[in-house]
């Protein structure tokens, strides 16, 4: 009884990989414009991270650029005080 379970299982098991083997080829002729589509959408996310990437490099140069500056022209301005102060 065991056995005769065990065929038919197999049995069963080999019509339904028979009946997956004919409609893989029909579902991939059918979904291959789609599957191009998210290839392409894939690509198109990764130029766009790449871009942000980039943005957010150059947005902090900016930034310490700016700070430096900042700095600087505080030492000048208080500079330009002492010396105020010393003509005042």
């Amino acid at each position: 009884m065991l056995v005769n379970n065990l065929c038919m299982a197999v049995n069963e098991t080999l019509a339904f990989g028979e009946i997956v083997n004919e409609i893989y080829p029909l579902l991939a002729d059918k979904l291959s414009p789609l599957i191009g589509i998210v290839r392409i959408l894939g690509i198109a996310v990764i130029v766009y991270l790449v871009i942000l990437i980039i943005k957010g490099i150059n947005s902090i140069r900016t930034a310490r650029r700016i700070k430096r500056i900042e700095q600087k022209l505080d030492l000048l301005i208080s500079l330009q005080q002492k010396k105020i102060k010393k003509k005042g």
